[in-house]
């Protein structure tokens, strides 16, 4: 549980470029500040939720299940629909049968701790108390789009972010699925790329200015996977 908690915060920003050989020519910035982030924001903390319940669920842990229901009631989301450029495998592979698991929200994760804890009535009660927290949340926050990505192909989505504003994005995905997830500027910096380690891999910077970033999502696996995008 301990490494998904340090890997949901974790906000993955590169470095500033390296000195250029005084023949070649200057490269061109990259969009985004080099700064320590010191904490996630409402995109980051959703993609800690996923871990740590993934963590707790592996573990047969309720409570910890509960806990990240709460972390993800704390952040509603608002659902978006926004179209990626798919783009196919050059060898595309067969598909493992049946359906793609989806990422848990948080009223799925209360289903299963409550499952998980029956007949141990002080944890079902933390459950109860932990809706009822809930219920008062206003509907907003991160948008989310539902996605679906086949073996061996790349979703690229691309969206604006703002000069000075934490922009973050996450990958939420069903079931032990893993993603590959990299982000680019507009002159094809890289920002982040993370290799895919369990349900949420998370993005976090500061762009320098207004611009439009890339965000490929990959799937190496031999499944199908559902997905979340989630951005602020």
């Amino acid at each position: 549980m301990t490494r998904w908690i340090a890997a949901a915060l974790t906000l993955v920003m590169a470095a500033g470029a390296g000195l250029a050989e005084e023949a070649a020519p200057a490269p061109k910035p990259v969009n985004r500040t080099p700064a320590q982030i010191a904490a996630p924001g409402p995109v980051g903390r959703l993609a800690l939720a996923q871990g740590l319940f993934a963590a707790s669920l592996s573990q047969r842990d309720p409570v910890g299940m509960i806990a990240a229901a709460r972390i993800a009631l704390a952040v509603p989301m608002r659902d978006k629909e926004r179209k990626a450029e798919a783009i196919a495998p050059s060898e595309p592979a067969a598909a493992k049968s049946g359906t793609p698991a989806q990422p848990f929200d948080a009223a799925a994760m209360l289903r299963a701790a409550r499952a998980l804890a029956a007949g141990d009535e002080a944890v079902l009660a933390q459950a109860d108390a932990a809706e009822a927290e809930g219920a008062g949340q206003v509907v907003g926050g991160p948008a989310r789009t539902r996605a679906r990505i086949a073996p061996g192909a790349e979703d690229r989505w691309t969206m604006a972010f703002y000069s000075g504003e934490l922009a973050e994005v996450a990958i939420l995905s069903g079931g032990d699925a893993s993603l590959e997830l990299t982000v680019t500027d507009g002159d094809g910096n890289v920002i982040c790329m993370l290799p895919g380690d369990g349900p949420a891999s998370l993005c976090g910077w500061v762009p320098d200015w207004n611009a439009t970033f890339t965000v490929a999502v990959r799937n190496p696996g031999p499944a199908t996977v559902s997905y979340w995008l989630v951005t602020d």
